[in-house]
């Protein structure tokens, strides 16, 4: 058959007709899923992938989640060979699947020309990924904070049809809910999967009658061989070498010992490879990355680093080959537990990974940012007696700062990237028997720079006459805290505290804990992110705004960034003049 040409503006309309499948997909899941988490913080991500299994676009969703959802679908075409036009595919499985962790759902289904009946080849594949409330852990909570194996996080769901020939099949469907602790939000959110993915097949087969097969398939291919031409040429522009990195969590659940994570990245040519060689070796406890994961966070480092304007998919990745040791925390064996990869390790591998990528292009890696900590709740509405699973998804912490623009406030763990939304806290509370009492920025919680650090919020959650168990996981950042960058200072760390009924604080000195509240407030002040240059030449007056809007205190405008103002907040040019002059040459003034 002859290779199809296609015209830039067939082309463009087709990328961009994929793009608004995707997004239709997104809309429904939002309006029609149970579980808070997906339809307000948006945890959930839709990909599309051609029919090799290459990503060729998605919604913007959570890196973590796309950055590796093209690998389950590979795995899902290896492991069930005979999918057919109607069949839809559900799998949760970290090892089998190239899964991200078990509580994170992934449906795929094919989508065949409109006149196959599954007789050729699949043009592409339909992919959603989506957090699940309760998926039958150990713990009444989502994700228990001490397991060990995989067994003990919950229901392992290897590739399984949950829709045949249109039919969605009630015995697979039941037998998951019923391994469910919350079975109506359950068998709802499977529900609302199911219908984004009949949809996104709906639309896809539209375009593909209008504009035929072949010229859709040319189309993708276009797109991805673009991309690779672009990242390939940014590749070969770079210095050949080694560059290192190193990030750690102090949230080992087992010891005192911190988790270290190690990456040398090598440029060679057109190619990056990642080595995670000398990395620490899998624990029995959560925290272990599953491959999806550890290639998400590797792809995300890979893409938010590159001086280029190009839309995520396969052909940004295809240069990029990862080598994770079998048996190491960015690798683990089964059956060692995964539950919390999505936080623990996953931001600090991507840290590791951007530690290493400074080295290449010091100006488009960002500062440290906020340590993630994301407490699970869970526990019986008064009256009913119906079981509730919820994450407090308002505690995000601060951004790290780029060259050229601050860090943002309450965003979120760096593999994030945005992409998750912090929850109403009117919605919270309309959906959950709690009160959040406080929720405000913290002043100076973000690294002073050129340009600052993220804030993080102070939250405050009590239970409305009844027990709730808060399960705290990640880690508090505090013996590495949100790092500066380019002469910025670091961000605070993360507190968590327990306060009783009668006022008193109890701070938690590590997290991997269940904190049983009736009477009390769970507290949790989170980290801001890292700030970037020299903090003596950010603008006065961009000092001075901060200072106004809550953000600085007067005393670190003084010490930090050495603006002095006045108590109606002007600036004082001469004594900041003379400050930063004495702090340059390290005297200090008399005032």
């Amino acid at each position: 058959m002859d290779e199809v040409s296609v015209d830039p503006v067939t082309h463009s309309v087709i990328t961009n007709a994929l793009d608004e499948i995707a997004a239709e997909m997104d809309e429904i899941v939002v309006r029609t899923a149970r579980n808070l988490p997906i339809v307000l913080a948006h945890d959930f991500s839709v990909g599309l992938t051609d029919g090799q299994g290459r990503l060729i676009g998605g919604t913007q969703g959570i890196p973590v989640h796309l950055g590796s959802i093209d690998m389950t679908v590979q795995m899902v075409i290896e492991l069930v060979p005979e999918i057919e036009p109607g069949d839809v595919v559900l799998t949760n499985d970290p090892y089998r699947a190239a899964n991200t962790h078990m509580p994170d759902f992934t449906m795929v289904s094919p989508v065949y020309g409109p006149d196959e009946d599954g007789d050729g080849d699949p043009v592409l594949y339909m992919a959603l990924r989506a957090d699940q409330a309760d998926i039958g852990a150990k713990d009444p909570v989502r994700s228990p904070v001490d397991t060990e194996e995989a067994y003990n996080d919950g229901l392992i769901i290897p590739p399984v049809k949950v829709v045949r020939n249109d039919e969605v099949i009630q015995d697979v469907i039941g037998l998951i809910t019923r391994n469910s602790r919350v079975e109506k939000v359950q068998r709802g959110d499977l529900s609302s999967m199911i219908g984004a993915i009949r949809k996104g097949k709906e639309r896809s087969v539209e375009l593909l009658e209008r504009y035929g097969v072949e010229t859709v398939r040319a189309s993708t291919d276009r797109l991805l061989s673009t991309t690779e031409r672009k990242v390939r040429e940014y590749v070969a522009d770079l210095p050949d070498g080694t560059y290192r990195g190193h990030s750690q969590t102090d949230a080992n659940p087992k010891s005192d010992d911190p988790v270290h994570i190690r990456v040398a990245v090598t440029v060679d040519g057109e190619d990056v490879t990642f080595d995670f060689g000398g990395s620490s070796e899998q624990i029995r406890a959560p925290i272990n990355n599953t491959i999806g994961v550890t290639h998400s966070a590797v792809n995300s480092a890979w893409f938010v680093t590159m001086d280029l304007d190009i839309p995520f998919n396969a052909g940004c990745v295809d240069v990029v080959d990862v080598e994770a040791p079998m048996g190491s925390i960015v690798n683990p064996e089964f059956p060692y537990a995964t539950g919390y990869s999505t936080v623990d390790c996953v931001q600090e591998t991507m840290e590791a990974c951007l530690d290493a990528l400074t080295e290449v292009n010091p100006r488009n890696a960002p500062a440290g940012w906020s340590r993630w900590v994301r407490p699970m709740t869970s526990g019986t509405y008064p009256g009913s007696g119906e079981e509730y699973r919820g994450a407090v998804s308002s505690v995000m912490g601060g951004g790290g700062a780029v060259w050229g623009r601050d860090g943002m406030n309450a965003i979120g763990g760096i593999i994030l990237l945005g992409g998750f939304v912090g929850i109403d806290p009117e919605m919270f509370e309309a959906m959950y028997p709690m009160s959040i009492d406080e929720m405000d920025l913290r002043k100076d919680s973000g690294g002073a720079g050129r340009w600052r650090g993220g804030l993080g919020p102070t939250v405050e959650i009590s239970p409305d006459g009844h027990e709730s168990i808060f399960s705290v996981g990640g880690d508090f950042g505090r013996e590495s805290p949100p790092h500066g960058h380019l002469g910025g200072n670091d961000g605070d760390s993360v507190r968590v505290f327990h306060e009783r009924a009668s006022g008193e604080r109890e701070e938690l000195e590590r997290s991997w804990t269940n904190l049983y509240i009736t009477d009390g407030r769970y507290v949790q002040e989170s980290g801001g992110g890292g700030g970037v240059g020299d903090p003596h030449e950010r603008d006065p007056e961009m000092v001075r705004r901060d200072v106004k809007n809550g953000y600085v205190s007067r005393a670190a405008a003084r010490e930090e960034y050495g603006v002095v103002l006045s108590e109606d907040l002007a600036i004082d040019r001469e004594a900041t003049s003379r400050r930063r002059s004495d702090a340059s040459v390290g005297g200090e003034d008399d005032e």
